[in-house]
């Protein structure tokens, strides 16, 4: 009964964890939106695009960008920067696998 119980709870917090995540990811590509529409027009000209400093590199090369495509270029561009965040570094070529200590030198 605690095992279906536990389980449950886990079960239920899931999609508030992927809802917490989602909510920074937004937070922060609306920031970085707000920042590049320097005249809050809720566009990005090419003019905007040209001074941005954290604009999606999908958006370089475009002449104009809406809210909505700056939202999900940026939301692509943070999944993948967490994802590469995320993922453990692979090993040295020169790694044994094994620590010596300072003693064993």
């Amino acid at each position: 009964m605690r095992t279906a119980i536990l389980t449950a709870v886990l079960l239920s917090a899931i999609p508030a964890f992927a809802q917490q995540s989602t909510t920074a990811v937004e937070a922060e590509c609306a920031e970085k939106f707000k920042a590049t529409d320097l005249n809050n027009d809720g566009v990005i000209t090419h003019t905007e695009i040209a001074k941005a400093q954290q604009l999606p590199p999908t958006l370089a090369k475009e002449s104009l960008a809406s809210r909505n495509a700056f939202m999900s270029a940026c939301a692509q561009m943070v999944s993948a920067r967490t994802q590469q965040v995320d993922k453990p570094a692979p090993p040295s070529p020169h790694s044994t696998g094994t620590t010596v200590s300072p003693e064993n030198k």
